[in-house]
């Protein structure tokens, strides 16, 4: 059990979940060592999957702990970005939406049936990747009311509504999957 939750990787995460604060803390008043703090973070979630991945050391904690961390982290970064780029406002309702839906309905019925979803899908890796990605740009360079803004903020907003719809209809098929098989 010890073996499984100390590994790299978990603690590449765990690393990556206290510098949330220190990015919280540095960021508003020192902006480049909070965006040095965020950028840090980044590359600790690249190196914990490709190290988990490659050396076999992906496990059940690290399975919750990743996707904690990079919730937590689109959580911190759509509440910053919302005062300065309006659309964000709706990514964050939309990002509070379909989190909620995939914590209660899939708890729902994981405790009907116990069955759950086998992780992460593409659309939203994708959404997660594309959230990052221009949250960092328009962190770094200050890109409030530019039609670049616009399009990066419409494009994660489209990306995000097509993961909550393919969750929502991978869990709906959860939901009904015996009533299909019987």
């Amino acid at each position: 059990m010890r073996k499984d939750v100390l590994t790299i990787p978990n603690l590449l995460t765990c690393l990556r979940i206290l510098l949330i604060p220190c990015f919280l803390y540095f960021y508003p008043h020192h902006h480049l060592l909070g965006m040095i703090i965020l950028l840090l973070s980044a590359i600790t979630d690249c190196l914990d999957g490709y190290i988990a991945r490659k050396y076999h050391q992906v496990t059940n904690v690290g399975k919750l702990l990743d996707p904690l961390a990079d919730k937590l982290y689109e959580l911190v970064l759509a509440i910053l970005l919302m005062k300065d780029y309006p659309l964000f406002k709706v990514i964050l309702c939309l990002f509070l939406l379909e989190n909620t839906m995939l914590l209660c309905f899939g708890y729902y019925i994981y405790k009907k049936k116990r069955i759950h979803l086998d992780g992460a899908h593409l659309s939203g890796k994708i959404a997660t990747a594309l959230f990052f990605s221009f949250s960092i740009i328009m962190l770094v360079f200050d890109l409030k009311e530019t039609f670049l803004s616009i399009v990066m903020s419409g494009g994660l907003l489209i990306a995000l509504l097509f993961a909550t719809i393919y969750y929502f209809k991978c869990l709906s098929q959860l939901l009904m999957r015996d009533v299909y098989e019987n």
